[in-house]
């Protein structure tokens, strides 16, 4: 363990750096933020028109489809692509960028056979079979949004955040358009797929041709070199993607067992509710997330101060996120039977409940990136696990036997308590960083 002596001096060269990488830190938190203020802005400004065009049961539907893609597309590049963000040498950072590509389209290669040999028995556990034949468009849903991840986190190595900033605008507008376009057709759960599917890919599109042009004299095959590379970082995909397929299950369990114990309706409110709320907070997270992972990594490899720079980033996003949590929790019934009409009322009901934990999840995910950078990524494990078992647990026992009001509430304690418990483990990691 290292400890950032505060005896010495602070020389003026050594405090114009300092300033200098801090209003480096700031622009490029801007600049995403801005990126992010006006994708999110499209996501939202779409919203009302969406739910007067698709019912509760398109949304169920189209959560189940988006939820089994969550759970499973962060895991199948192995988690490499994070790897590739922290590392020092630029020949490993690319190295790894390749091999995270790799393993997603192996993976979901994989996928392809298990969802086709076991359709029918996978679609009664999930609860999927309204989606009938698109269930088999699942693992190519899971690789694009899995080779997004790769480019994108291999483009933030690159501080290419002007070109982040442009592909969320972009992505954003794809799929807001293409999803009322498709709903005016009455294409129903239909039209919600092909939208994000179509947004999914004009990202990748654009991500890879910058990525491809900059490094066009380096090699993507499968080579001998990146096999190496697999082992040397292997704590990645055992650590990391393993729990971080159990954190996407953690946060598609929701969806799955309102479906199965409660009116379709109720998961369609559930999806909604956190489309809007995280819509909104994720012009920051996303913002802040994406390059207070690299500070992160910079500061402990610097051997800066980085529980001070934790604390005051925690303590800003609270600040942050008080007053919308104070307003939702007053006032979410109305506003969404205003905004999204008399049948989605009830989501604000359910909102409203929900969002102290909502609040604390803003935070803990804004921040995640701390256990990664500072090489704690065993404890980011550890916590994930928890989290599962929690979560599950909570559905199990409670799910079918409690009002969905009584429910919401008890997801609500237990969702605080895992956040918090992240937020702990984080700081703690902080203070004691391994090498990466």
């Amino acid at each position: 363990m290292w400890v950032a002596s505060t005896n010495e001096p602070v020389c003026p060269k050594n405090a114009r750096a300092n300033k200098l990488k801090s209003s480096v830190f700031v622009r490029n938190v801007s600049l995403l933020a801005f990126g992010s203020f006006v994708a999110q802005g499209i996501t939202i400004l779409s919203a009302p028109i969406q739910t007067r065009l698709y019912s509760p049961e398109n949304f169920a539907n189209f959560g189940i489809f988006t939820v089994i893609i969550s759970a499973l597309a962060p895991a199948v590049g192995g988690r490499y692509e994070v790897a590739s963000v922290v590392v020092k040498e630029e020949k490993e950072g690319f190295g790894l960028y390749a091999l995270s590509m790799w393993t997603a389209l192996l993976l979901s290669a994989f996928l392809f056979l298990v969802f086709t040999i076991w359709q029918q028995e996978l679609t009664q556990l999930l609860g999927a079979q309204s989606l009938g034949l698109w269930w088999f468009m699942l693992p190519f849903a899971i690789l694009i949004s899995a080779l997004n991840s790769c480019v994108k986190y291999f483009e933030n190595r690159r501080k290419n955040y002007k070109l982040i900033t442009k592909v969320l605008i972009i992505q954003s507008g794809v799929v807001s358009l293409c999803s009322i376009a498709l709903g005016v057709g009455n294409f129903a759960t239909v039209g919600l797929i092909v939208s994000m599917l179509l947004g999914t890919l004009t990202g990748i599109l654009l991500l890879l041709r910058a990525s491809l042009a900059n490094f066009s004299g380096q090699s993507f095959l499968l080579d001998k070199e990146k096999i190496c590379l697999a082992k040397k970082y292997a704590r990645f995909p055992m650590h990391e993607a393993t729990t971080s397929l159990l954190n996407g299950v953690q946060a598609a369990l929701p969806i799955f067992f309102l479906a199965k114990f409660y009116p379709e309706a109720i998961a369609g409110f559930y999806v909604l509710l956190i489309k809007v709320t995280m819509s909104p907070l994720g012009i920051i997270s996303t913002a802040v997330s994406e390059v207070h992972l690299r500070k992160t990594a910079e500061v402990i490899q610097s051997r800066g101060d980085a529980t001070r720079y934790f604390v005051h980033l925690c303590v800003y996003l609270g600040l942050i996120v008080a007053i919308p949590s104070l307003i939702v929790i007053t006032s979410a019934p109305q506003l969404f039977e205003l905004f999204f009409g008399v049948r989605w009322r009830q989501a604000g009901t359910l909102l409203a409940i929900l969002m102290p934990a909502l609040a604390l999840r803003f935070i803990a995910s804004t921040v995640s990136g701390a256990i990664t950078a500072s090489g704690n990524t065993h404890l980011g494990a550890y916590w994930k696990i928890f989290a599962f078992v929690v979560t599950f647990t909570m559905f199990w026992l409670a799910a079918g036997k409690l009002s969905v009001e009584a429910l919401f509430w008890l997801f609500m304690l237990t969702d605080s308590l895992i956040y918090v418990t992240y937020l702990i483990i984080s700081a703690y990691s902080i203070r004691r960083p391994r090498f990466v």
